[in-house]
């Protein structure tokens, strides 16, 4: 049993790191912050300065975040207690481009990863990773 766990655990690690620890960063080096006690992404530079503090707003406490050239996609949980958590797409300029590419994840999902066309998702409460959208296009 421990050993079948083992690979669940990297897997929600991984996909944890890239998501919600370490915040995406764009050609220029600018990072993009979901700030989970509220309803926004931001957009700073390397040093920290403000480029837009409110780039992508609306959001119900944004979580995960994983960017793919211009793409960026956020986790964001159902409101309340619903189960309906969902992936939006958006570009690095803020403009939404799907703000329900995928729904129906749950109340909580969580850390978010891109690996070619493939976006893979960790749902925090179940501690399941999943590939809800293989072709993100």
């Amino acid at each position: 049993m421990q050993k079948q766990l083992l690979p669940k655990i990297v897997v929600v690690f991984v996909a944890l790191a890239a998501g919600t620890i370490i915040s995406p960063a764009n050609a220029r080096g600018d990072i993009y912050v979901a700030n989970y006690g509220g309803t926004t992404i931001g957009e700073y530079t390397n040093t920290g300065a403000t480029v837009n503090a409110s780039l992508i707003s609306g959001l119900n406490h944004p979580v995960g975040l994983a960017l793919s050239g211009s793409d960026l996609f956020v986790s964001n949980p159902g409101p309340g207690n619903s189960a309906n958590g969902t992936i939006g797409k958006y570009t690095i300029s803020g403009t939404v481009e799907n703000a329900t590419l995928v729904s129906g994840l749950g109340y909580f999902p969580g850390g978010l990863a891109v690996s070619g066309s493939h976006l893979f998702e960790v749902n925090e409460f179940s501690g399941l990773a999943n590939t809800p959208r293989q072709d993100r296009r």
